[in-house]
């Protein structure tokens, strides 16, 4: 029998927006403001969509990333953060970080398509940081431990969900809304938002 190739192509852009106005040159509309970004991993828009739902979060960076695998695992949350981007008050910016050169992540021999994806998430990060220096401060928050662990082992802000809500000065009336966490992710209590990696493992996730 033939052997057939299977070839496929990306194309890679540097010129996609941002979504910042310290980045972006002066033909993109800016969705983000202030001195904090915050990326959300795809765990916590599963399991917290109603708490990413009060005004209380804004300035939010949804990757492409992100959204494809929220949409894949459940396509009502989807719709909602959809709703959510697309209300202007709320800064919700999204980011083609699978097509951008700068951040694109190519998935290495073994790894796992879960993994690859906290990569591509921690790789944007890091990414928008080096782009705005001391500038904007770009705080990921996940409440999966293993990526917890890499992203601050990298050097990156990050924090869970739950310690991010409590430090709120809305805190006492978000945190009825925070989903519990499970064995394999981080909550307030282990993960007091300090710089200490946590020591949970995560099998993943969602």
């Amino acid at each position: 029998g033939q052997v057939k190739t299977h070839v496929r192509q990306q194309y890679l852009r540097d010129d996609l927006p941002t979504g910042s106005p310290n980045i972006d040159g002066p033909e993109f509309e800016p969705k983000l403001s202030g001195d904090q970004y915050l990326v959300l991993d795809t765990n916590v828009v599963l399991h917290q969509i109603d708490l990413l739902e009060r005004p209380a979060l804004c300035n939010v960076i949804v990757l492409q990333t992100v959204l494809d695998e929220v949409k894949h695992n459940k396509i009502s949350v989807h719709k909602r953060l959809r709703t959510l981007i697309d209300d202007e008050s709320r800064r919700f910016h999204v980011f083609c970080n699978e097509f951008h050169r700068e951040t694109f992540t190519p998935r290495g021999q073994g790894e796992s398509p879960n993994d690859r994806n906290d990569r591509a998430i921690r790789n944007a990060v890091a990414w928008y940081q080096s782009q705005l220096g001391e500038e904007v401060h770009v705080l990921l928050l996940t409440n999966d431990a293993e990526n917890l662990r890499r992203a601050r082992a990298s050097g990156l802000a990050a924090q869970s969900i739950h310690a991010f809500v409590k430090a709120l000065p809305e805190a006492s009336e978000l945190q009825d809304l925070l989903a519990q966490s499970t064995a394999s992710q981080v909550d307030g209590a282990s993960d007091p938002g300090g710089g200490a990696s946590s020591k949970q493992q995560s099998a993943r996730r969602y």
